[in-house]
């Protein structure tokens, strides 16, 4: 019998980084002087409210496999939290810990978390979401091993403005009628990656509805532009920094004019509701925070 493709998909995921440089990638990922290290650093100053809220809290990364960046990074942020990093792959978090990066790492399916419910205060996934080729399965493990809630930094939902996403169906419907061929509204967001998953990126509405399916009382969620441009294309990191910048400053005009959705989001999903303290903190960073109902039956 054929491995499900979501296994396969793992498999792929699992060898990723296996005939990587390691040390040249490593090397790079770490130099604070790039336009990546800048992009990342502003996505990771998002979370500033959560972990000052519970500075001595225990954080566990979910597809933190290069290197364990990502728990490198909280730590630079709250030097009181301890952070786990895990991830599908090995490769380059042995390559960490040998190289004295990282203390500690586990290998983890987030379809299959080994951890006890609650381990954790916080679950953090950066960037990773969207790889796992049954995502919802992965979110819901992440809220079981957490007491506190779930953090994530991914792609906000593909589409424009409601505006701009009816004048070009319009257009492309009329174009592709024109040659005899059908047009599916949808078509630009049924992208796949060569390890067989779907690239899923995710919506407020969409995590709303998983969050009060459980009953859970509150998310907090901020929105913004990132912009990527490849070092092949332009090689000086000045120049690219300034494009990146330039380019997300152009991105947040459409956004003001409602032309353009943000591409990014950084969203927390809390299972118990938060004080005023943490509250204030998220409203004063530009975080938005929806209040759910309660299930009245339960």
């Amino acid at each position: 019998m054929s491995k499900s493709f979501h296994t396969q998909s793992y498999q792929k995921h699992k060898e990723h980084f296996k005939n990587l440089d390691a040390g040249a990638r490593l090397k790079l990922l770490l130099d604070e002087n790039t336009a990546d290290f800048w992009r990342q650093k502003q996505k990771l100053d998002t979370l500033k409210p959560i972990l000052e809220d519970k500075p001595k809290a225990k954080w566990l990364t979910i597809g933190d496999g290069g290197f364990g960046l990502d728990s490198i990074e909280l730590k630079k942020r709250q030097e009181s939290i301890t952070v786990f990093p895990t991830d599908i792959s090995p490769y380059l978090l042995e390559y960490a810990k040998e190289k004295g990066i990282i203390d500690s790492y586990g290998i983890e399916n987030a379809e299959k978390i080994s951890f006890e419910d609650n381990s954790f205060e916080y679950v953090f996934c950066k960037e990773a979401f969207h790889h796992f080729p049954r995502p919802m399965i992965a979110f819901y493990e992440m809220l079981r091993v957490a007491k506190e809630g779930v953090v994530m930094i991914e792609p906000n939902d593909w589409k424009p403005a409601p505006s701009l996403l009816f004048i070009k169906n319009s257009i492309f419907k009329f174009i592709n009628k024109l040659q005899g061929k059908s047009y599916h509204a949808d078509s630009d967001a049924q992208s796949f990656e060569a390890s067989g998953n779907y690239i899923y990126s995710i919506s407020i509405r969409e995590m709303e509805k998983a969050a009060l399916a459980l009953n859970l009382s509150q998310i907090a969620f901020k929105t913004y532009h990132d912009y990527y441009i490849p070092r092949q294309d332009i090689q000086d990191e000045t120049k690219r920094l300034k494009k990146i910048k330039k380019n997300i400053g152009l991105l947040n005009l459409l956004t003001k004019f409602k032309m353009k959705n943000y591409n990014l989001i950084t969203m927390v999903v809390f299972k118990k509701k938060i004080d005023t303290e943490l509250r204030q903190a998220l409203t004063k960073e530009g975080f938005q925070i929806l209040d759910l109902p309660p299930n009245p039956y339960i």
